[in-house]
């Protein structure tokens, strides 16, 4: 089985040239929820001119134009997805994959807004999705996503070349 880094690497490809942008995509009021923007804010240090990290919390539409202007050659949207494994889990997913495998967002407009951001920007598009364990409203990332978000963000920091702080 491919790593998660492997994949990453896979789907950016070269960086030399890349302009990446990173959606983080969610609501940090309802657990588990919110691992996107503790994504986004562990990364935040990594943006410069080729890299722009965005918390987008539960409106990534909103963000659109910014995203435009930046001219990306790649978006990676991050969410809390629920497609069926152990809370904790994380995979990378094309867009397509979102309606066609039964993966659930809870947010019905995320494959019409890649779609309208690729048609806009031509970049690749693809979402890294953390399996949740709690929903509910309240604050704080369970155990294991908590796990999984920092996996998530040492892969994001070797793949884009950004140093730990």
């Amino acid at each position: 089985m491919q790593s998660f880094e492997s994949k990453l690497l896979y789907e950016i490809g070269e960086r030399h040239g890349t302009r990446i942008v990173l959606m983080g995509i969610g609501n940090e009021l309802r657990h588990d929820d919110g691992a996107a923007q503790k994504v986004i804010e562990q990364l935040n240090d990594c943006a410069d001119e080729t890299i722009l990290a965005v918390d987008c919390q539960g409106v990534p539409e909103n963000f659109t134009s910014y995203v435009k202007r930046f001219k990306p050659t790649h978006i990676i949207l991050i969410d809390a997805v629920d497609f069926g494994v152990n809370p904790g889990d994380f995979e990378i997913f094309e867009i397509q994959d979102i309606e066609s495998v039964g993966v659930t967002t809870h947010k019905a407009s995320l494959a019409v807004m890649a779609s309208y951001l690729h048609r806009e920007t031509f970049a690749r598009i693809f979402i890294i999705g953390i399996q949740p364990a709690n929903s509910s409203f309240g604050i704080g990332l369970s155990p294991d996503v908590k796990k999984a978000v920092n996996s998530i963000v040492r892969s994001l920091r070797t793949v884009l070349n950004c140093s730990t702080p």
